[in-house]
């Protein structure tokens, strides 16, 4: 119950007027895409139609959610959002508690926002595609989605406990984005280990490059490693 009670007190830091401003900008920008995609087809099949308005739509998708993840990550961590740290140690909570819920808050409201992003885009298939129909692969593609999120959103968590700098968040923005176009065309052996630790999805965009239980090893890890500089950069509890 205490830990429930502390998550709910992340979740009403996190949620803040900027937080909040934020995510409805994406959103808004992001339904704009997907009507603007769905009224632009114009292919005689409507097979075709369907999978030109999925690629473009997950793609932009992909990066516009990658870049506004990593920047909630590192603004939540900043050490001006993470001052009530003071007050919640006090307490009684570990250090480690307070890391591992805060961030299980952030992992919640960007998953509840890419689970919004995927209704938005089926809806705006539904009603502007003549033909429109649901396929498992565009929820599929979603998940690969929220994973690439996760691992690049805690690189950005990494950088900024260590630098304690808010712009840290555009390096890896900027890896997803390569990553993204490096995937296009003929994949090398370079280009296989970068994938590894710079996650992609696959043409089809529904299948991860690799099995999902390396990706979950890596987010494992990237949160141990995480976690390990959150406690030891922060003193202004002890």
């Amino acid at each position: 119950m205490k830990l429930l009670n502390l998550i709910k007190c992340h979740l009403s830091y996190l949620l803040s007027k900027s937080s909040i401003v934020s995510i409805l900008i994406v959103l808004i920008i992001l339904s704009f895409v997907y009507v603007t995609n769905a009224l632009s087809v114009d292919n005689a099949s409507y097979k075709e139609n369907i999978n030109t308005y999925y690629y473009s739509s997950v793609t932009i998708t992909k990066v516009i959610n990658c870049m506004l993840s990593c920047f909630i990550m590192s603004s939540f961590y900043l050490d001006r959002n993470d001052a009530y740290i003071c007050l919640i140690i006090t307490s009684g909570i570990k250090k480690e508690q307070y890391y591992l819920t805060k961030l299980s808050s952030i992992v919640f409201v960007l998953f509840f926002n890419l689970m919004l992003l995927c209704l938005l885009f089926l809806l705006s298939g539904f009603l502007f595609i003549k033909g429109f129909v649901y396929d498992v692969k565009h929820v599929r593609a979603f998940y690969c989605i929220f994973i690439c999120t996760i691992i690049y959103s805690l690189y950005a968590n990494i950088l900024v406990n260590v630098f304690h700098n808010m712009f840290t968040f555009s390096v890896p923005a900027l890896l997803s984005i390569l990553s993204t176009s490096l995937s296009q065309g003929n994949i090398n052996i370079y280009k296989k280990l970068l994938f590894i630790i710079a996650p992609v999805s696959l043409n089809s965009l529904d299948r991860m490059f690799y099995n999902n239980i390396i990706y979950i090893l890596i987010i494992i890890v990237l949160i141990i490693i995480s976690l390990l500089f959150y406690v030891k950069a922060d003193r202004r509890s002890e």
